[in-house]
Order: structure tokens, then sequence, then C-alpha cells
């Protein structure tokens, strides 16, 4: 496993919410003479690990790439292997930055909340830094490295150990306590800390965050009404008090802060149970979905 030696280095892979996909050879394998695809090894394993980690993913693939032929097809390979995973799954034939731009308003959020992942230097690390994604060049041979605001990973797995390190090496710098920090490590399969002294700036910030929260949250009626049931809700202690209601899009979607990142995870468990309470419970609210966040 890598062990990269700075903090800053990898800050711009930091507060990622979506990681998107250039599907060829990145995921899948070019097709055989037989018009058949594969997928890359180890990827299942990948997206299951990042999707548990709370990013979300999407998939694109770009017209300049595969044949016209082949974009059907790739769908209905992508049917057939039950990715269920990816909330996007989009074939454009626009221009490289254009098409990541427009996947970026297929998830609804902003382009520098995307990490983009593809191996063509151009078609996916350039374009996506031209509308302000960040992005990771998989290259196993490249000798030279990416410009900022990109990264090298010679493997897929890579891509995990850096998001990883990403999301839990600043930590201590943010004023995370030993707790919090402790169980981040615990989920993501790293060792805790063996330092005894605990900093006195170290505070638990999810009261502090939640405070502040209850007093930016508009007096908004549905809002207040699931924030007076919420524990009820969730059914779960752990995030009654910790990941909060904070509006409803006139799209119907949720926003819910949670207080840190393994809760996020752990509320992305549930999200399903959780929206299906709402929806039963509070059908003219109109919550079509849950967007957790940090």
């Amino acid at each position: 496993m890598m062990k990269p030696n700075s903090i800053r280095q990898f800050a711009f892979l930091q507060n990622i919410r979506v990681v998107s996909f250039n599907v060829w050879e990145v995921l899948v394998l070019p097709a055989s003479p037989k018009g058949t695809f594969r997928l890359m090894p180890g990827v299942r394993q990948i997206l299951d690990a990042l999707h548990f980690l709370g990013y979300r993913l999407a998939a694109y693939a770009n017209t300049r790439q595969i044949k016209p032929r082949e974009a059907d097809t790739l769908q209905a390979f992508f049917a057939e292997q039950r990715l269920d995973s990816f909330e996007v799954f989009w074939i454009s034939s626009m221009l490289p930055a254009r098409a990541l731009h427009g996947l970026a308003g297929k998830v609804d959020v902003s382009p520098v909340d995307i990490l983009h992942v593809g191996v063509d230097l151009d078609v996916d690390v350039n374009a996506a830094l031209a509308v302000g994604m960040r992005a990771a060049w998989l290259a196993p041979d490249a000798h030279f490295k990416p410009i900022g605001g990109a990264v090298l990973i010679r493997a897929l797995h890579e891509l995990l150990d850096f998001l990883r390190f990403a999301d839990t090496a600043h930590l201590r710098l943010r004023g995370f306590s030993r707790e919090v920090r402790d169980m981040i490590a615990s989920l993501r399969g790293l060792p805790h800390e063996t330092c005894e002294v605990e900093l006195a700036s170290e505070k638990a910030v999810g009261p502090i965050m939640l405070n502040l929260i209850s007093k930016l949250v508009t007096n908004n009626s549905p809002i207040e009404t699931l924030r007076a049931c919420w524990a009820e809700i969730v059914s779960d202690t752990k995030l009654w008090g910790t990941c909060v209601p904070e509006k409803i899009s006139s799209q119907g979607v949720l926003s819910v802060h949670c207080a840190n990142p393994v809760l996020r995870a752990e509320f992305g468990w549930q999200e399903k149970r959780i929206l299906q309470t709402i929806q039963e419970r509070h059908p003219r609210m109109g919550v079509k979905k849950l967007r957790a966040h940090v």
C-alpha cells in the first residue's frame, strides 16, 4: 500500500463527493472480435469499497473512443453485470470537456466535487481539469506526472488508497477528536493512533456542527416536522443526533448533513430504509431522494 509522505500533496483529493470513470480500459476491456466486453480485474471490489466509503459513482464513455455499434452493446453489458452502484451511465458524442461538464449536471453536483478517472490524458485528464473537476490518470507506464489538480495512479486499486489517505490523514489538522479518528481508521482498515497525547485543540466537532446547522436552517415547516420525528425515522441512535435534515429541494431531494465521514458512510448503508420510512409516513412532503454530505 502506498504511504504518501505529505498531507498537502494530496489535499486536492479531499471533499470528493462523486467519482466518475471513463469505462474505456478503466472498468471494461475493449470488445473482442466477437463484440463482447469483460470487466477489468478487481473492478467490482473497488467499486463496492468506494460506495461503502460514501462516494457516489458515475460511468462515462465518449464516442470518440468507442465505435457507434459498440455503444448499445456496452450499455447492455453494464446491465448484465448488475453494476448497481452507478447512479449515471452516460455515453456522449460531445467534445470531452463539454461531455464531462454535462456529466456533472446529470449527477447534480459542482464539477469541483467530482474526481474523474481515465486512461487518456486529453479525453479524460485535461478535459476534466478544463471544466473544474479533479482527475486521476490511470497510466501504468507513464514517465511523467500530470499537472496540478490531477494524480497519477499505476493501478486502479491505488485510487482507493489515495482517497482513503486524503480523507483521514488530515483529520487531526481539522480538529477531529481521537475517538472520531479511530472510528474512521477502523472503518478503513487502518491502524489506530499510538500517541497518547490529545491536543487541546482537538474537540469533537459533531455537537458544534449540529448546533450551527440548527441556527442556519430556515423555518421550513416540512423540515421542522422531519426534525421533530427524526429519531423515530432513522431509529439508529448513532444517526439521529448526528445526521440532520437540512432542506428539501424543488426536485424532492432531502439534504442531510452528517457530522463526519464515518456517519455519512453509515447513513449510506441505511439510506433506502430511511427514505422508504419518510415516504410512508410523510407522503405529502414529496421526498424522492436523500443526499448525505459532511
